[in-house]
């Protein structure tokens, strides 16, 4: 999130939804994906309603920073599970069934993101 405050308010946002919907998410088989995925969802809502990804570094800035801003203007044009596939794939390292357990969808599903998302980056880099 860049901000501790910012990171704060997810973690609020994140076990406040557990407090107040425990029906609706308690009941999961592994809690644990489940808690990265709202937090990783609450982050994304986060930063696209706070425009924060649009964000480029000040001048000035080292190349890590440049380099987050540029992942962060990728992943914010991408359609909401290729960029969650995309942080939790590429970004996180997480493995294939890691993933599926926190879109709480088939790996073969999985599969398939990281297939258009590769697609979608291969455009996006012939395009440019």
């Amino acid at each position: 999130m860049g901000d501790d405050a910012e990171a704060q308010a997810v973690v609020d946002d994140v076990f406040g939804l557990l407090y107040e919907h425990p029906e609706r998410y308690l009941a999961r088989p592994v809690l644990c994906a489940l808690i990265y995925g709202l937090t990783t969802r609450a982050c994304f809502n986060r930063i696209r309603s706070h425009k924060l990804l649009r964000t480029t570094p000040a001048s000035g800035g080292n190349a890590d920073d440049e380099l987050a801003a540029e992942l962060r203007a990728v992943v914010d044009r991408l359609p909401e599970p290729l960029g969650q596939v995309a942080v939790y794939y590429y970004l996180d390292e997480l493995t294939q069934e890691e993933v599926a357990a926190i879109l709480g969808c088939p790996k073969r599903r999985v599969l398939s993101l990281i297939a258009q998302l590769s697609a979608a980056l291969d455009t996006r880099e012939r395009a440019s």
